[in-house]
């Protein structure tokens, strides 16, 4: 995340501060407002291999533009902490994500006030503390890159993480998820999901013990399926209670495929009793008390 106090030419900083302006009650000055600019999300495979496509990000843009930042997707009003007054996507066409297409980014430029209660929030942006961020919104399709099924309405039973053979190519599967049709909130969290972002999700449920094998599959490549999973189990084992104690290596390099599911599902629901929130999780029924459980797909 990149921090930016603002500034520049009379027209530039008469423009921001207008766009600020629009939220407040009070007309704010340059001296009262801190200014940061923040990667919400981009279009790369996440560490949960999901990724939005880039026409996911066009339609987040202009949902975003007056959400709160939070921490840690806690939905009190005392921890609203920041707003987005502008977003934008950017595309990079040099530079190329994992599935090959023009790296493009959803930024957000975001201001808190300078208060006395702000300084140690401030303070924390400017030395690279406070950085890592994760979003919360709702899509429509959850595309399997190897099958091409929508898994928001069905299971396709390809494993996400792992390798298939499909026209001749290897593919990862993962899914692409697109059609947004809503957006909550942006929260700065500690254990990124998104590389760039810093995108924190869980979900509900897991994918099916064994991949569904076509005429068009081939079988994953293990080893890479298997550093897949270390690096799963050591994310979720970060933030659980004890969890670091529990995951070492010479545990970890003994056990099998299967065996390394299972860790990797108990550190998992470990973590999300630890969490307070979380980007995407699929729908579920709302529960008298949690008013939160709408807000993850």
């Amino acid at each position: 995340m990149e921090n930016q106090i603002i500034g520049g030419a009379a027209e530039e900083l008469s423009e921001e501060l207008g766009l600020i302006n629009a939220y407040t009650l009070k007309t704010l000055g340059a001296d009262e407002v801190f200014t940061f600019t923040v990667t919400l999300c981009d279009n790369e495979t996440d560490r949960d291999f999901d990724r939005f496509s880039t026409e996911a990000l066009k339609g987040l843009a202009p949902m975003f533009v007056g959400k709160s930042g939070i921490f840690d997707h806690s939905m009190k009003a005392k921890d609203q902490t920041a707003r987005v007054y502008k977003t934008w996507v950017e595309t990079d066409p040099v530079r190329l994500n994992r599935q090959g297409e023009p790296y493009a980014a959803l930024k957000a430029k975001a201001y808190c006030l300078r208060t006395p209660s702000n300084a140690d929030f401030i303070a924390q942006v400017e030395g690279g503390i406070s950085k890592e961020v994760s979003v919360s919104c709702s899509v429509a399709r959850s595309e399997c890159t190897v099958c091409g099924k929508n898994t928001r309405e069905e299971a396709c039973g390809h494993v996400k993480g792992r390798y298939y053979r499909k026209s001749g190519k290897k593919v990862l599967c993962c899914n692409i998820l697109s059609e947004p049709f809503d957006a909550y909130e942006w929260s700065f969290v500690a254990v990124p999901a998104q590389k760039a972002a810093g995108v924190t999700k869980s979900f509900s449920g897991e994918q099916p013990a064994e991949a569904v094998k076509t005429a068009d599959d081939a079988v994953p490549f293990e080893e890479e399926y298997r550093n897949e999973l270390y690096r799963e189990i050591k994310r979720f084992a970060a933030v659980s209670p004890h969890g670091s104690a529990l995951v070492g290596e010479t545990l970890l390099s003994a056990m099998s495929i299967e065996e390394l599911k299972t860790c990797r599902r108990e550190m998992k629901n470990a973590a999300e009793k630890g969490l307070t929130g979380s980007q995407l999780a699929a729908k579920r029924s709302l529960k008298q008390g949690s008013e939160n459980e709408y807000f993850k797909i």
